[in-house]
């Protein structure tokens, strides 16, 4: 595990795990919004809309934990669009190899607002995507009658759903190099704050701006906006946000989303003269 993150592994924000080594804290859950209320529909649609004449798009996820987000878009994009396979498999990534495991073997744990969620968000049955393997009382099919607080509840991922996410343990601080330029869209939300140093951040984003090319976008979370308290006691002053901004991308004009980024289309047109130019002259 590198030394450019902090925190640690485990479900909520409150699970503190202490071993002496820098550390990285997962908090993730179906469909998680954040005070943003970040608005997954709206990405859905955005995303079709976008790729409408693209024959094969390349979805990234990083620090995707125990495979929540990228299931959640998988979801998303499977209710709003007619041609999914072109949007699929979604590479999910994360540092930590022991987190991504049962996401990878089939297991996901859910608690009740998750399952609310994918129903206000589909209005379709869970059974759809996930069976029930343990952890809740049911009555009358899948309506979930009590879960005592704290309790997560034991699914396996249906087929049609895992064979839409491939998960593999990297570091996008390195494997940036490994992002298609292309047509894709990368992923990297909430986890900003978890780089030690504005360094680092400012590195990130330099490398994402570099690598991307034309109709790719960057999308970050609510908490990439700000500077959480132990980064700035690690003298952190620069957000995602202001990191983004000054290695040249700018935000995308999205009703519903605050948070998706790319690289300003003047950027494509002078990289296109510069080309012509240099093809006149050889």
């Amino acid at each position: 595990m590198t030394t450019r993150y902090h925190f640690v592994s485990g479900k909520d924000d409150f699970y503190y795990f202490y071993n002496y080594k820098p550390t990285i804290r997962h908090t993730t859950f179906l469909f998680r919004n954040g005070e943003d209320n970040f608005n997954w529909p709206a990405l859905a649609q955005y995303i079709v809309q976008k790729y409408r004449n693209t024959d094969k798009v390349n979805i990234y996820n990083y620090a995707c934990s125990d495979g929540s987000e990228p299931y959640s878009l998988a979801i998303m994009l499977s209710k709003y669009s007619d041609d999914t396979d072109k949007f699929f498999p979604i590479i999910a990534k994360d540092t930590v190899k022991e987190v991504m495991e049962p996401a990878k073997s089939g297991t996901i744990y859910l608690e009740e607002d998750d399952l609310k969620k994918l129903h206000d968000y589909t209005a379709e049955d869970v059974s759809k995507y996930f069976t029930q393997v343990k952890g809740y009382k049911k009555t009358n099919g899948n309506r979930i009658l009590h879960v005592d607080p704290g309790d997560a509840m034991q699914f396996q991922i249906n087929d049609n759903l895992k064979k839409c996410v491939e998960f593999e343990c990297a570091d996008i601080m390195n494997d940036y190099k490994n992002i298609k330029p292309d047509n894709s869209i990368v992923l990297c939300r909430n986890m900003w704050n978890y780089l030690n140093y504005d360094s680092d951040r400012m590195e990130l984003a330099k490398n994402l701006y570099n690598r991307l090319r034309k109709n790719s976008i960057v999308i970050l979370g609510y908490y990439d906006g700000t500077i959480h308290y132990e980064a700035r006691e690690r003298g952190g002053k620069l957000t995602a946000e202001e990191c983004m901004q000054r290695a040249g991308f700018k935000r995308c004009e999205v009703p519903g989303l605050q948070q998706v980024w790319e690289k300003p289309e003047q950027v494509f047109e002078k990289l296109k003269r510069k080309s012509f130019i240099s093809r006149l002259f050889k």
